[in-house]
């Protein structure tokens, strides 16, 4: 079998069976990712449990220290957080791709964001099995909005070279509302 054909073939299935999709293709929160994201090693703020995420609306974001458009989009979030959490938004935050281009510190870099950022929300390590639950996150930052009972107001994925690299405080506030 040639690499094309392998590769078309891969991509086929992708396509065939998705992940806990809606209809059209978009990302739902069920219990299993809940509980996903609840098994997740936590790194600072409160520790995420699937119980707390029931019935919320839940924003999650995937995302490195050393990612720009990241820090945009965390400069946002504490307000975010402030303003909604006591209205049933919960916000959680999950490191991928810390170590992209070998580059390990021992942490030192995520510290300093964390020290820089000071979120209130939660923020955990991510791993293989929460970027395939999430439809095979590649790409950061890459943000979803849930709405109460899990189905998707806002999926945005940072595209390379994209003149747009997060999704605006705007429509973070519409898509929240919109779940509220």
């Amino acid at each position: 079998m040639n690499l094309l054909f392998r590769t078309a073939l891969a991509a086929a299935v992708f396509l065939v069976v998705p992940l806990a999709q809606a209809d059209d293709g978009s990302i739902v929160l069920t219990t299993d990712k809940r509980e996903i994201l609840a098994s997740l090693a936590p790194i600072s703020g409160p520790q995420v449990t699937s119980e707390g995420l029931d019935g919320k609306v839940v924003v999650v974001t995937f995302f490195a220290s050393w990612c720009p458009p990241c820090h945009v989009e965390f400069e946002h979030l504490n307000a975010l957080y402030e303003t909604y959490h006591d209205r049933g938004v919960e916000i959680v935050a999950v490191n991928v791709f810390e170590l992209q281009g070998g580059f390990n510190d021992g942490g030192v870099r995520l510290q300093g964001f964390i020290e820089d950022f000071r979120p209130q929300f939660s923020l955990v390590e991510g791993d293989k099995a929460v970027r395939e639950a999430f439809g095979h996150v590649a790409r950061i930052p890459t943000v979803f909005v849930f709405d109460r009972s899990g189905e998707p107001t806002l999926q945005f994925v940072h595209i390379r070279d994209a003149e747009k690299t997060n999704p605006t405080q705007e429509e973070v506030i519409a898509a929240i509302e919109a779940g509220l």
